[in-house]
């Protein structure tokens, strides 16, 4: 009796840990899925967080601005092709227009994607310069447009290798970067025209 009484003992202890160990288990599982579902849900606020996130403001006043260059450039490179009396300053002015549109479009698929409204008419400042050079003709805008070129190409030269450093969407700072060929390219050209007109 004694011998059963003691199995019966053993076997209950038995049933208990075992139970015990199963009850722990899913407590284990059931905190394993609390932590899984926990890190789902942080990396799914993470990034919507992401995707609602504004704009970096110098990021988008870069696009604003290097749209409204665009503009004005390619307005100035039909009135180059016009006005102009060196043959040189006429074909730099077709150059401007076909580099500048082909900018234009990447930066309007660019900030589409950003959702950058953009500008599509050249601001008021912008508007009076196109007007000032319609209105010079032969060498005088021959002279006048080739400096302006060059000191509209150094300035975009430096906000664009500073946008290239420090932009902080990886879009715009690859654009940036990408551009800079075709700046500095064009910054040679005119300042060989430039040179030529001496």
């Amino acid at each position: 009796m004694r011998n059963l009484c003691l199995s019966i003992t053993l076997l209950t202890i038995v049933f208990i840990m075992a139970a015990c160990n199963q009850r722990a288990k899913k407590n284990v599982a059931i905190s394993t899925d609390s932590i899984s579902s926990a890190d789902s849900l942080k990396a799914v606020n993470d990034s919507s967080l992401k995707l609602n996130t504004p704009m970096d403001n110098s990021d988008v006043k870069f696009v604003t601005e290097t749209i409204q260059a665009c503009i004005t450039e390619a307005e100035l490179g039909k009135v180059a092709i016009h006005n102009a009396a060196n043959k040189r300053v006429k074909n730099f002015g077709g150059i401007m227009i076909k580099d500048l549109n082909k900018a234009h479009n990447k930066l309007l698929t660019l900030a589409r994607s950003k959702d950058i409204t953009l500008p599509t008419t050249p601001d008021t400042t912008e508007q009076r310069t196109i007007n000032a050079f319609a209105k010079k003709t032969g060498k005088d805008f021959d002279t006048a447009y080739v400096n302006y070129m060059i000191s509209d190409h150094k300035n975009y030269i430096q906000i664009f290798e500073n946008q290239s450093k420090n932009a902080a969407d990886p879009d715009i700072k690859n654009f940036a970067t990408k551009s800079l060929r075709d700046l500095k390219n064009h910054l040679e050209a005119i300042n060989t025209i430039h040179d030529s007109m001496q």
